[in-house]
This record gives structure tokens, C-alpha cells and sequence, in this order.
């Protein structure tokens, strides 16, 4: 993909012509920059909450030129239980 977007110390990039990830030297985080199919950004993030089962943190909207855009969303991974299984 064709941008500029700072870069961690430390951190990986791997730019591809649909995707852009950058993850830390663990791999225990990661920025990944994607072409989504949805028709705006409020639904392609909300398609990607219901897919990867992740948890919003924060998630604010601003319109710009009319139009409603996706200015912040704030996600975290889902949190794996920790109780043992039932025996």
C-alpha cells in the first residue's frame, strides 16, 4: 500500500499491495492496515469485531464533508478464560 505512517522503534513492517502490518519484535502486538469491502468504515470494523470476536474499547464517529466517517475504534483481543475445563 501506498502511505506514510510512523513507524515504532523496534517494530517490523511488512508492506504487501493490500495490507501494511507492523508488529513488535515478541509479535505479542500488531497495527495491521487492510482494504476493507465494506461500504463504509463504521461497517467494515464492526464486520472485523464479529469476525476475529475481539473487544471495542472506544468508538467515536465524526463527518467530514457530510459524510459519517469511523475517526476512532479501539479494539483488544478477546479474553481467554482461564477456568480449567470440566471434568
Amino acid at each position: 500500500m501506498k502511505f506514510q505512517f510512523p513507524v515504532t522503534a523496534n517494530w517490523k513492517v511488512n508492506n504487501t499491495p493490500s495490507q501494511v502490518q507492523m508488529y513488535n519484535e515478541k509479535q505479542d502486538a500488531i497495527i495491521l492496515f487492510s482494504l476493507a469491502k465494506a461500504n463504509s468504515p463504521l461497517v467494515a470494523a464492526n464486520e472485523f469485531v464479529g469476525q476475529t470476536k475481539a473487544v471495542i474499547k472506544t468508538s467515536n464517529q465524526i463527518r467530514v464533508n457530510y459524510i459519517l466517517t469511523l475517526n476512532e475504534y479501539t479494539i483488544s483481543a478477546p479474553h481467554k478464560s482461564t477456568s480449567s475445563p470440566p471434568t
